[in-house]
């Protein structure tokens, strides 16, 4: 049996949930958890491609989006986000509430989207928990975001028995965070590619798998080859100042 690629992450309970109600009033909804899924797929390295949706560009960061959100204060906000890079808020999911009753009436270019890494928040910024704090307590969101490029990466584990990565992820999450990039298959990868795969971009597939972070984990055991979807956030590289 050939070589087979060592994938593993560490666990986090680095996730928050924000409320404007009392949580018990949602189903389903718990109070260590705030999560959204947005189709914005761009496949590089030779597949074939889709464009990232519509969205209106700022002049800042690379491929971001600026838009003012107003939300009801007395409907739950119904986000459920990350804090796993500890400098942007991470949208896993969009469940009822403020914030999809929103998207619901607004252009894609005003909608906070799953897969959305939230940048600034009322110009609060590089900062998850003070970010997180003001969309608590705030109703107007003045906010910039960034949408991925959804990447599709394949490794040949016989000859790249490590990714290079070290990996993240929240319990309840669907992604695994790459908190570090070293040397291993990914780094040989871009050497090739002209899209390069950077810290702070996401793996959210393995092998036609999608879901939990455990179950893609999971999925990447004893395999002799991967096929990695990552989401590639151009410019989101951040650091806290």
């Amino acid at each position: 049996m050939g070589q087979a690629c060592c994938c593993t992450g560490d666990e986090t309970k680095n996730v928050k949930t924000i409320t404007a109600v009392d949580d018990e009033k949602t189903p389903g909804y718990s109070p260590d958890n705030m999560e959204v899924m947005a189709d914005t797929l761009q496949e590089a390295n030779k597949s074939k491609s889709k464009p990232v949706p519509e969205g209106k560009k700022s002049d800042g960061t690379d491929g971001a989006i600026n838009f003012t959100l107003v939300r009801d204060s007395k409907v739950n906000i119904g986000l459920n986000l990350d804090a796993l890079d500890g400098v942007t808020a991470f949208v896993d999911d969009v469940v009822p509430g403020a914030v999809e009753s929103w998207n619901s009436s607004h252009p894609p270019h005003e909608r906070l989207q799953v897969y959305d890494r939230i940048l600034t928040v009322n110009n609060i910024k590089t900062d998850t928990d003070s970010m997180l704090a003001e969309l608590k307590v705030a109703t107007n969101w003045k906010l910039c975001v960034i949408r991925p490029t959804e990447v599709q990466v394949s490794v040949d584990c016989t000859m790249h028995p490590s990714l290079g990565l070290d990996l993240k992820y929240s319990p309840n999450g669907n992604t695994l965070l790459i908190s570090e990039l070293g040397e291993g298959a990914i780094k040989e990868w871009n050497k090739n590619s002209t899209m390069q795969i950077t810290r702070f971009d996401r793996i959210v597939g393995i092998n036609g798998v999608r879901g939990g972070a455990r179950s893609l984990l999971q999925t990447a055991a004893d395999c002799e080859s991967l096929q990695l979807a990552i989401l590639h956030y151009e410019g989101g590289n951040i650091h806290k100042p």
